[in-house]
């Protein structure tokens, strides 16, 4: 979970976000609203600038554009840029509401100073504008003077001719004037404005899709968002799933409870530059149908609380009747509803268990409205006994299983270590045991080409909520057993190996994926995870390098600022459930093999662009599970 920052690491935050660019630029404009011509000017001007960073800027009061949007509508339309691009910035509303009220009638030339400020006094500062913008500062005499280190870049407009003074001329020759070749389209904004005034919505070629989303909810330009009906909701379809509508119960019966398990975070953290790209992120993990309900303002909710007790909770809170859609497969997914309260329609997410679990959807949710400009928070309920639902499920999916003499768990990458096994099991049946210990990736690989291979297909066991695989590992002493399960989610993962061990197991695998932080690590390779608070010692360390690592309640919690604190306590990797492990206190000395591969960089090679399928990370799995049977084999599982 995010921590709160203290008065001190604030102003350290403060100070250690202030680009110390090499040149920077600055584009003002009106910005109402800012469209994909805006864009096009700002990335041209990255572009054949060379610029390490470009600000744009809002005007506070346009003095010829008496109509337009408030300042605070315009800037938060920008704001909501600067979060998805890395490469543009703004400044502070606040700085600029003031730099405005102390100075009026020339704030602009205070606000380029401001800039220069934060980029350091070294900085190459561009002025970008178009032709009329320059042809006013001509007129003005706001034009560079000599020594000042300000450049106007100017980007030719259609339907402005650029005729050149004596003043223009002369800065020109001083290099303080640059023409840019600029290859962005014309964009009219009062186009735009009356695409929404009729009720429409701009094509996305004119518009990014937050910047309507925003628009769209705050109903500027004369726009009223149609209500969703019911039919119309009954309509909308999302694969795998089933779609009902439910008139809720009188009565519930259901205890619920208010989460605050965003109360410590304030809301402008929310806003703070992402290590990933959210929009990407959150359609690769969520229905569009569901995003496009958020997107058009609606409140949201997140209920810890599993179906079919759901529907009861959902009348608890005062709904009386719903859409539904339900996972139609006999696997675990989020259910969603738009149910109604007073006539008022409200998504709600639920089907869920697992506090990790649950603060991890509410981050989802929470920056997901915050980079589309909402400032009303996610709702957050969950029932009472919300916290036994792990361990009651765990004990109806583990029943009376026993841990063998020899015996190991292994958490995560199921499937990856079926196929393995499987290519194993072929190569004993065929050479025996005896060369197990020596056989490399490569001699199995080459051994599979040659001869196919016959997957095996074991029942699986436990159930919907906590599946898994077992089998039974020939070594030369004894057969020994063998739970495989998939990858838990954070205190998943502590409750897991709490019940196993109360079973008698004593020896676990755990293999999961991470992101890597700096360049100490590669992507494609596996590490040995430790850190500053285990309380088991990695076996893994045996056969891979060691990486310091740390937990992270979610990747929704992983800003800018979050990546350079972890990097300055020299933490390599980072993932959500290695802690929950080797932080686990358990009563016996149990033994721990634990890997983590890693899938993607934060910062750079985005978790929502990785590839679990790519060669070289199913190698490196592949590698992984042969030297843990391998080492099962040797010790008998002891």
């Amino acid at each position: 979970m995010i921590k709160r920052l203290g008065l001190l690491t604030l102003v350290f935050h403060c100070l250690y976000f202030q680009p110390l660019a090499g040149s920077v630029g600055v584009y003002f404009g009106t910005f109402d609203p800012p469209h994909n011509g805006h864009l096009g000017v700002a990335f041209s001007a990255l572009q054949e600038l060379s610029l390490d960073s470009l600000y744009m800027l809002p005007n506070v009061k346009p003095s010829t554009k008496i109509h337009a949007s408030s300042f605070q509508d315009r800037y938060t339309m920008v704001e909501l840029i600067t979060l998805r691009e890395k490469s543009i910035h703004t400044l502070d509303q606040a700085t600029m509401r003031q730099i405005y009220q102390n100075n009026p009638d020339d704030y602009i030339s205070d606000l380029v100073a401001e800039v220069r400020r934060q980029a350091g006094g070294d900085a190459t500062l561009y002025h970008i504008c178009g032709t009329d913008s320059f042809l006013k500062m001509d007129q003005y005499k706001k034009l560079p003077v000599e020594g000042e280190n300000r450049i106007i870049a100017v980007l030719p407009r259609t339907g402005y001719t650029l005729t050149w003074s004596p003043a223009m001329l002369a800065a020109k020759k001083r290099g303080q004037v640059v023409v840019l070749k600029g290859n962005s389209r014309h964009l009219s904004s009062t186009k735009i404005r009356k695409t929404f005034h009729k009720g429409e919505r701009p094509p996305a070629l004119d518009l990014k899709d937050y910047i309507q989303s925003y628009a769209r909810i705050k109903g500027l330009y004369g726009y009223s968002e149609p209500k969703v009906s019911l039919m119309d909701l009954l309509d909308l379809e999302i694969e795998k799933y089933k779609t009902r509508f439910l008139r809720l119960p009188d009565s519930s019966g259901v205890d619920l409870e208010k989460v605050q398990v965003l109360s410590s975070i304030n809301p402008a953290e929310w806003r703070e530059p992402m290590t990933l790209r959210v929009d990407e992120y959150m359609e690769t993990h969520f229905p569009k149908m569901v995003l496009d309900l958020v997107k058009g303002g609606i409140p949201t909710i997140v209920l810890g609380d599993l179906l079919p007790r759901a529907l009861s909770s959902l009348r608890e809170l005062g709904f009386q009747y719903t859409v539904g859609w339900f996972p139609a497969q006999n696997r675990i997914r989020y259910a969603y509803f738009v149910a109604y309260r007073e006539g008022k329609p409200h998504l709600v997410i639920t089907h869920l268990f697992g506090m990790s679990r649950l603060l991890h959807l509410t981050y989802q949710f929470s920056r997901y409205r915050a980079m589309l400009g909402m400032e009303d928070p996610v709702q957050v309920y969950k029932a009472k006994d919300y916290s036994k639902f792990g361990e009651n499920l765990l004990k109806q999916s583990l029943g009376g299983i026993e841990a063998q003499k020899c015996h190991v768990g292994i958490f995560g990458y199921r499937g990856a270590f079926k196929h393995l096994l499987s290519d194993v099991y072929a190569y004993m049946r065929k050479h025996g045991q005896d060369n197990f210990q020596n056989l490399s990736l490569a001699a199995l690989d080459q051994f599979v080409a040659k001869n196919g291979r016959w997957l095996l297909d074991p029942q699986e066991a436990g159930s919907l909520y906590f599946p898994f695989y077992t089998y039974e590992f020939p070594t030369p002493k004894e057969t020994c057993q063998i739970i495989s399960t998939r990858n838990l989610y954070g205190d998943q993962t502590h409750l897991f190996l709490r019940a196993l061990e109360e079973r008698g197991f004593r020896n676990f695998v755990l293999f999961g994926n991470s992101g890597g932080l700096n360049d100490t690590v590669e992507i494609g390779q596996v590490y040995a995870p430790y850190s500053d608070h285990d309380l088991h010692e990695n076996q893994a360390a045996i056969d891979y390098p060691r990486a310091k690592a740390s937990s992270v309640a979610s990747v929704m919690a992983e800003t800018d600022y979050w990546l350079k604190m972890l990097r300055n306590k020299g933490v390599q990797l980072v993932d959500v459930e290695m802690e929950h492990a080797f932080a686990y206190p358990s009563r016996h000395d149990l033994s721990l093999y634990a890997g983590l591969l890693v899938s993607d960089k934060p910062g750079g090679a985005d978790i929502s662009h990785k590839d679990e399928n790519d060669p070289d990370m199913i190698a490196a799995k592949r590698g992984f599970f042969l030297k843990v049977l391998q080492r099962v084999h040797q010790a008998g599982g002891r």
